[in-house]
């Protein structure tokens, strides 16, 4: 029995994971279509020696896949933790540093500064598909996929679900129930029960230990960190003695 529920975990992670990378996707390729429309009807015939059908669609693919670059560095894809408004501006940002970035490859094609209208007229297409996409995938993800069940740990900071319900999140976390550290580590198995952990200042030695049980139990966890946490953030990995080692030191 404990098998079979390890494996359909196991199987819903892998829908989840396979239906959100497919929703990506497709946002990637509609926020690349204005600009593959500016570039075949404008651009493209204005460089001095023009492309065949593969350059022109080397070029696209070029935009395709620093969009995607730049759509995860500032989180345009996050449909289930973010606002529709962040989501929405991530994308513009992305949409935003890969047409700059393609502009200066068609100046260098070119040869001149070319008209840059056509390429903000792309753009303004692809901030309004990237509202209409924050919109329709929210909505797919919330319909799709119930609230996880959720346990809140914590030590000295209180109000984490507070902010579950300011941020709109009750709707991916479904908090169960919440207790103080002293009472989690008298008995673990009551995380059994939930599918997330949230761990809110609590000291490192007790934060291991439900750590490693829920790891052991395949349950996500969500950790506040704490200063030190922040610090150890910014080591460099370094290996010495034929071991893996962090470098931590005062920044310069």
């Amino acid at each position: 029995a404990v098998n079979t529920g390890e494996e359909q975990k196991k199987m819903t992670k892998f829908k989840h994971d396979v239906l959100i990378r497919l929703v990506r996707l497709i946002d990637a390729v509609l926020i690349t279509v204005p600009f593959a429309i500016c570039w075949f009807g404008y651009y493209a015939e204005r460089i001095d020696n023009p492309f065949y059908s593969k350059g022109n669609f080397l070029v696209v693919g070029l935009y395709f896949i620093l969009y995607i670059i730049f759509g995860r560095l500032y989180d345009g894809f996050a449909m289930s933790t973010y606002r529709v408004s962040e989501i929405a501006y991530g994308q513009f940002l992305a949409a935003g540093i890969s047409d700059v970035i393609l502009y200066i490859v068609i100046m260098l094609l070119t040869k001149h500064l070319p008209n840059v209208i056509p390429g903000l007229e792309a753009l303004g297409g692809q901030l309004v598909l990237a509202i209409i996409w924050a919109l329709a995938a929210q909505l797919w993800y919330f319909r799709t996929f119930p609230p996880q069940t959720t346990a809140i740990i914590y030590d000295q900071r209180r109000g984490m679900t507070k902010l579950i319900d300011e941020y709109g999140m009750n709707k991916k976390y479904d908090v169960q129930f919440t207790a103080q550290v002293e009472e989690c580590l008298e008995d673990l198995s009551v995380l059994k029960s939930v599918e997330t952990v949230f761990l809110s200042g609590i000291h490192s030695h007790d934060r291991n230990i439900i750590l490693k049980y829920c790891i052991s139990n395949g349950i996500n966890v969500l950790v506040i960190p704490r200063i030190g946490d922040v610090i150890m953030s910014g080591a460099h990995s370094i290996h010495m003695f034929h071991l893996p080692m962090l470098r931590v030191s005062r920044y310069m």
